[in-house]
C-alpha cells in the first residue's frame, strides 16, 4: 500500500570506494511544546500520556494515499502548523543508489518502503556501518525497491515554484533589510569522505552545481512575512 511507503526527495548522488549513495530528504512533523492530547493504543487498552517530543514522518496528505495537487500539500502543512507547538521540518537520509527502480535525479520524488526507510534511518544516525547497511538492504530484495512517483514529482516541483514566487514577492525591497544567504552546508555520508555538489532539495536535475536555498526555508520565510504583514 502507498501509505506503507515514505515519500523522499532526491538531493544528490554520491560515490566512494565503489559504493554509491543517494542523499535524500523527507518531511517530518516536529512537536516543540508538551501536549496531553495523545493516547497510546495497545492491544490490551489505551494509555493517555504527556508528549514532550515528537518527530513524525509524513506519509500522505490528509485525504488521499499520495500527493496529487498543490492544495493537498498546503492543506496538510497548514493544518499541522495551525496547532501550537507543531511544525513541519525536513530531514535527510542516505539511500543506496542500487535500490532505486530508475536512475535517481535531483528534485525527483520516490516512494521508499518502510523497511528500506528504517535501514536508511539507522545508517544516517550512525547506528550501523556502511557495510551492514548495504547487506541489510540487499537482503530485502525486490520488497526494498524505492520507486519513482511521477505524480508527486510534478506536484512538489510546482509547489516549490509557487513558494519561491511568494517568497520573492514578499521579500523586503530595501537592500538594507535583506538577509544574506550564504548557501547550504554540504557534507558526506557517515563514515565517508567525498566531494559533493551543493545541496538542492528540489533542483532541476542531476549533476547541477547551483541550487535553490532550502525549500522549507522559502516556505517558512514566506509564512512569517505574510504574518508580519497582517499584524501591521
Amino acid at each position: 500500500m502507498i501509505q506503507e511507503q515514505v515519500p523522499i526527495f532526491v538531493d544528490s548522488v554520491k560515490s566512494a570506494d565503489g559504493l554509491h549513495l543517494t542523499r535524500c530528504s523527507y518531511f517530518s512533523i516536529e512537536c516543540t511544546l508538551p501536549s496531553n492530547e495523545w493516547t497510546l493504543e495497545l492491544s490490551d487498552g489505551s494509555i493517555p500520556f504527556l508528549l514532550i517530543g515528537l518527530s513524525g514522518i509524513i506519509l500522505s496528505p490528509i485525504n488521499g494515499s499520495r500527493f496529487e495537487s498543490i492544495e493537498q500539500v498546503e492543506e496538510l502543512f497548514d493544518s499541522i502548523e495551525s496547532r501550537e507547538g507543531l511544525l513541519v521540518d525536513s530531514q535527510e537520509l542516505w539511500v543506496p543508489t542500487m535500490v532505486f527502480d530508475r536512475r535517481p535525479e535531483r528534485g525527483v520524488v520516490y516512494r521508499a518502503p518502510l523497511k528500506t526507510f528504517a535501514q536508511a534511518i539507522r545508517y544516517t544516525s550512525s547506528s550501523i556501518s556502511l557495510e551492514e547497511y548495504f547487506e541489510n538492504v540487499k537482503e530485502l530484495g525486490e520488497d526494498g525497491t524505492v520507486r519513482f512517483s511521477e505524480v508527486e514529482t510534478t506536484v512538489f516541483k510546482s509547489w516549490e515554484e509557487s513558494i519561491i514566487e511568494d517568497a520573492i514577492a514578499s521579500y523586503p525591497k530595501d537592500e538594507e533589510l535583506k538577509l544574506r544567504y550564504d548557501g547550504d552546508d554540504d557534507h558526506d555520508p557517515p563514515g565517508v569522505g567525498i566531494d559533493t555538489p551543493p545541496k538542492s532539495p528540489l533542483g532541476d536535475g542531476p549533476g547541477q552545481n547551483q541550487g535553490n536555498p532550502d525549500l522549507l526555508s522559502h516556505y517558512q520565510k514566506s509564512q512569517n512575512q505574510q504574518q508580519r504583514g497582517m499584524t501591521r
